[in-house]
């Protein structure tokens, strides 16, 4: 799949800036996913196949947003991510990592990519030693009625807790 409609606009990812397949899953609804985000009205996960050539590369996840809405920062512990937020819908995307600024040293960074954030995109860089995996992005969102201080779509988006369920493309 190239694209996958969301309410808010498409989410697409690039490769080295061409469109790139990916494949997307339902969240399951485990007994810890019904406890803390029961009220999710959408959660799903995409995932990009990427095999080490040894070569540096990009890889982007974007919300092709159709409407102005106000965006925040979404990220956690071993979680970077993107909110967005109105009125009517609060959603979230998310990739696990820990960006970092490299002039400061990675001494502690255990992970063998990094990336940045951008007002619309997740950016992975890819390093010439990145191993071989797939890289997991979290989408999740409610509607209202909400709590503003709701934080169903954050945990459902969290590629690190969110079990892959059924494929939908």
């Amino acid at each position: 799949m190239y694209e996958f409609d969301t309410p808010l606009g498409k989410m697409i990812m690039k490769f080295d800036g061409e469109s790139a397949l990916f494949k997307v899953y339902e969240v399951e609804k485990t007994e810890y996913m019904l406890r803390v985000a029961s009220n999710v009205n959408g959660a799903y996960l995409l995932e990009f196949d990427y095999t080490n050539d040894k070569k540096i590369h990009e890889l982007l996840c974007k919300l092709d947003v159709v409407e102005n809405i106000e965006r925040d920062n979404g990220s956690g512990e071993n979680l970077e991510g993107i909110e967005y937020c109105n009125n009517n819908i609060i959603f979230n995307f998310s990739v696990e990592g820990e960006f970092f600024d490299p002039s400061r040293g990675n001494d502690w960074y255990k992970y063998d990519y990094n990336g940045y954030i951008s007002s619309d995109s997740i950016i992975i860089d890819i390093d010439k030693e990145t191993k071989s995996r797939t890289f997991k992005f979290g989408v999740a969102w409610v509607f209202a009625p909400f709590d503003k201080d709701e934080i169903g779509p954050w945990f459902a988006s969290d590629p690190t807790i969110a079990k892959r369920g059924k494929q939908i493309y």
